[in-house]
């Protein structure tokens, strides 16, 4: 709609969907040893050490807790399993609306400046869940959703088994809850003769981001990552603005070739 000539505004509004890639369905899954198990015998004889119902939720038996008879991980850690596909991805749906101005002034011949406004909401966002992230939110919530990660090895209770049927925590590529991102994409072009020398052309495109609320189960409280980079659920870096510009100086004869016959 242009409500007058130098000014345009525009709107979309989209239903799309995204299929998962061959390496968030194919990738590999490397393993590590780090970290301690939180029901261990030593652990439990720490102060503020998790109840006999948080154990629980990671696969303890009462007798296990109340004996305190889970060893300690190895001393290199807990087997940890990072990384890697999952054959099991449903595809991303998504809606996006973006509601924009471009203003080209009739007294600046040359000039355009953009600015739009985008709104993202995604389902079943496909991201990363971190094999420490699924511990920790196992045993504070009980949740399924984290507790299918921990795999105690089912004679000792252990979490550092030498196979992956001896007891793992795992991690990978899983469709989370949901992505609700919101920026500002700004454009600004201008473009100019400089008499004999030619033409010169300027661009600028940046996009402010507003929110990148990501949340990985429907009862975690959702995070944003907008500005953050390696947080517990941030992991690709988020930066609030980011931009390229370009500066093209174009000779008087690459200007005449660009420009139309008469």
């Amino acid at each position: 709609y242009r409500p007058v000539s130098d000014l345009l505004v525009r709107f979309s509004y989209n239903s799309a969907a995204r299929a998962p890639n061959i390496s968030e369905l194919y990738s590999p899954r490397n393993f590590s040893y780090n970290g301690v198990d939180p029901c261990s015998a030593t652990s439990l004889s720490q102060p503020g050490a998790p109840t006999a119902a948080q154990c629980a939720n990671t696969g303890v038996t009462a007798a296990q807790y109340t004996n305190k008879s889970i060893a300690d991980c190895g001393p290199n850690g807990c087997r940890r399993y990072a990384g890697g596909g999952n054959i099991n991805l449903l595809p991303e749906k998504a809606i996006t609306q973006t509601l924009g101005l471009v203003y080209t002034p009739s007294f600046v011949p040359g000039l355009m400046f953009s600015i739009d406004h985008v709104d993202i909401k995604i389902k079943d966002f496909i991201g990363y869940i971190d094999a420490n992230v699924a511990l920790s939110n196992c045993l504070t919530t009980g949740l399924e959703y984290y507790c299918r990660f921990v795999k105690r090895d089912p004679t000792t209770g252990r979490l550092d088994g030498t196979s992956s049927t001896n007891g793992f925590i795992s991690g990978g590529t899983e469709n989370t809850n949901i992505l609700n991102y919101k920026a500002n994409d700004i454009q600004v072009d201008y473009n100019f003769g400089i008499g004999k020398y030619g033409r010169m052309d300027l661009n600028m495109v940046g996009t402010l981001l507003v929110d990148s609320m990501g949340q990985d189960s429907p009862t975690t409280p959702a995070q944003d990552c907008a500005g953050y980079y390696g947080q517990p659920s941030c992991y690709a870096p988020a930066p609030k603005w980011a931009h390229n510009a370009r500066a093209t100086w174009s000779t008087p004869c690459a200007s005449a070739m660009a420009s139309p016959s008469s």
